[in-house]
């Protein structure tokens, strides 16, 4: 259990996880700067990996594994990369480099949270917002075409509680899941999208162990939420670096809030 493929990809309190949820999530999500499918030599890519919970504390290790990753090569025909700077952003928003592939800030900064939201106060009395949403990155909350949970503006809030409960779950301490259960369901049901301007988008990616492309499918554009809780605020928030929906660690369900009434 010292390896850190273990604990990026095992939940250690995984009973935890409710019996509505399909999966347990990994715990981080990871945004590309380009969905490019070749890169040129000198060209950069950056990415933005976001770790969640007790995974936090493995930070280190997980950006020297990235270094290690380069030596290796990337993609179809395992071409070298050089990491060339990694940046560990938190209450310091402090900066990391690198030389020779050995991290030479290689602490966790002061004021990184294992937590990932405040729990509901049990005597909320809450007031309804309107959130705007813009889908950076296409979004998947099914696991094929059919269903279409934009359709309806209970559902996607009903999808995104689900997957930050899950995730609090199983690598958090569960307070924020356990401060949902059971709550909110008559305002969740008068939650209502307003406006719908996405599109469906397919992409590729390619998976090394399986040898070959695998589709990837999601909605982007922007959509607008009527009727959300305010309680449920920093919820929506937190998708710009949790992600919404499936293949969150392939760069898939990046948010961006665009308005709302947490300033």
């Amino acid at each position: 259990r010292s390896c850190l493929y273990y604990h990026l990809y095992a939940a250690q309190d995984s009973e935890r996880i409710g019996e509505s949820a399909e999966e347990i999530p990994r715990p981080y999500s990871i945004r590309w700067s380009s969905f490019a499918e070749e890169f040129r030599p000198g060209e950069i890519l950056d990415v933005e990996l976001t770790l969640v919970g007790r995974s936090i504390g493995l930070t280190p290790l997980v950006a020297a594994a990235f270094g290690i990753a380069g030596s290796k090569g990337f993609g179809l025909e395992r071409y070298a990369f050089r990491l060339t700077r990694v940046r560990l952003r938190g209450a310091e928003d402090r900066q990391s480099s690198l030389l020779n592939g050995k991290m030479l800030v290689s602490d966790v900064p002061r004021g990184f949270s294992p937590y990932l939201l405040e729990p509901l106060p049990s005597n909320a009395v809450d007031v309804e917002e309107t959130v705007a949403l813009k889908f950076i990155t296409p979004v998947q909350l099914q696991k094929r075409m059919g269903v279409d949970y934009l359709l309806r503006g209970s559902d996607l809030l009903r999808k995104t509680i689900l997957r930050i409960s899950a995730l609090d779950s199983a690598w958090s301490d569960g307070k924020w899941a356990n401060s949902i259960r059971g709550k909110l369901s008559d305002a969740i049901e008068r939650c209502q999208i307003t406006e719908n301007k996405t599109a469906w988008k397919h992409v590729d990616r390619y998976s090394m162990t399986q040898g070959r492309r695998l589709p990837l499918f999601g909605r982007e554009g922007h959509i607008t939420l009527a009727g959300v809780p305010a309680s449920l605020l920093p919820l929506m928030h937190s998708l710009e670096h949790l992600h919404l929906g499936r293949h969150a660690v392939n760069g898939l369900g990046a948010i961006r809030v665009s308005q709302s009434g947490l300033k």
